[in-house]
């Protein structure tokens, strides 16, 4: 669950971390949808 894992996030570092991360599932999302 989304808000589980941002719950989890203690550090700046660690929130960079699953940004990108969600950012490169969203591209993948997209690529998978076109």
């Amino acid at each position: 669950d989304l808000a589980e894992r941002q719950e989890e996030v203690s550090t700046p570092q660690e929130a960079q971390e699953l940004h990108e991360d969600l950012e490169e599932l969203k591209i993948v999302r997209d690529s998978v949808l076109r």
